[in-house]
């Protein structure tokens, strides 16, 4: 996909991306920071005044909305599913696709990939959906601001692809230096 985002622009806003079954605090959100929700069926309550509700979109579609706010990557345990122990292993599809678009992100503290967001200045580690909702009700623009600069840069990264073939490239020098 050739798409070079402009940088995100200030909102005090969660974005979330996910299926309102498997993430449930989605369906009775309660916090003051509007949630725009990214869902292929909806489950929420549309009177809830702090949820948009966006629908299902592809993957070009949804990566030109993404703007604004911050990214939310977040996931509790339903009786059904370990969501929050299986993202403790995995890192979400939806860290890639926020920090792809250059939305600065927000993730539990308790992801492996909490510490590179904050050792890179991508986003912010918190320990629960209350913390979130204070950190996006209280940042400073110009926080927020020279942020979403570094998360453009790294979106960059991720768009065309420099990751995988620095991990490429590191794999074949360590196999010819064998």
């Amino acid at each position: 996909m050739d798409y070079q985002p402009k940088v995100s622009k200030f909102k005090r806003e969660l974005i979330f991306i996910g299926n309102q079954e498997r993430f449930p605090f989605t369906k009775n959100w309660q916090y003051k920071t509007q949630l725009r929700l990214y869902a292929r069926v909806k489950l929420a309550d549309q009177t809830q005044k702090n949820i948009i509700y966006k629908g299902f979109l592809a993957d070009d579609e949804l990566i030109r909305q993404l703007d604004s706010g911050f990214g939310l990557c977040w996931s509790v345990n339903t009786p059904t599913q370990a969501e929050k122990e299986y993202s403790k292993l995995n890192a979400s599809y939806k860290l890639s696709t926020y920090l792809a678009a250059g939305v600065p992100v927000i993730v539990n503290q308790e992801m492996p990939i909490s510490q590179f967001i904050v050792d890179h200045g991508l986003g912010w580690a918190v320990s629960s959906l209350d913390d979130a909702n204070s950190l996006v009700q209280n940042i400073l623009e110009s926080e927020y601001n020279e942020v979403a600069k570094r998360v453009n840069r790294y979106g960059e990264w991720l768009r065309k692809g420099f990751q995988s073939k620095k991990i490429y490239i590191d794999v074949i020098a360590s196999l010819l230096d064998e």
